[in-house]
């Protein structure tokens, strides 16, 4: 690309697309940390937050989501 001065997607076939959707990662400590995360995410433009709902960072056994979970899914809501 740059001994012809050109994008690198020039030379294998033009752009596919003209944007992308990306998200950001949020985290907190409490339901209101991640509130005002989201929120602030929502300002910068994302439509999009990918988070770590529970405190553990492992297989969850449990078939359905903690109260933790909901709880802070509400708040970002």
């Amino acid at each position: 690309g740059k001994w012809l001065n050109v994008p690198i997607y020039e030379l294998i076939g033009g752009k596919a697309r003209e944007k992308i959707q990306v998200y950001s990662w949020i985290s907190g400590k409490s339901d209101s940390e991640f509130a005002k995360a989201a929120l602030i995410r929502k300002e910068m433009g994302f439509r999009a937050i990918k988070i770590l709902a529970t405190d553990e960072c492992h297989y969850i056994p449990q078939p359905v989501p903690s109260a933790q979970v909901v709880s802070r899914m509400a708040a970002i809501r």
